[in-house]
């Protein structure tokens, strides 16, 4: 906050969502059925999804 600006709707890679979490860098980390889709700032752009040893994420925990 302030929330200034018009909120950014993502649905692109978006299939059952079971957490969310940001990064220091405003990087949006969304765990999906069986991957975890990342989302960078202004979250416009093509989203990258991670499946690679992931099966069935329940959290997103980010750490330094």
């Amino acid at each position: 906050s302030p929330f200034t600006s018009v909120a950014t709707v993502i649905s692109s890679g978006v299939s059952q969502p079971q957490a969310m979490n940001f990064d220091g860098a405003g990087d949006l980390f969304v765990a999906n059925g069986n991957s975890v889709t990342i989302y960078a700032p202004p979250y416009t752009g093509t989203p990258i999804t991670v499946t690679n040893g992931i099966s069935a994420p329940e959290d997103v925990e980010l750490s330094r």
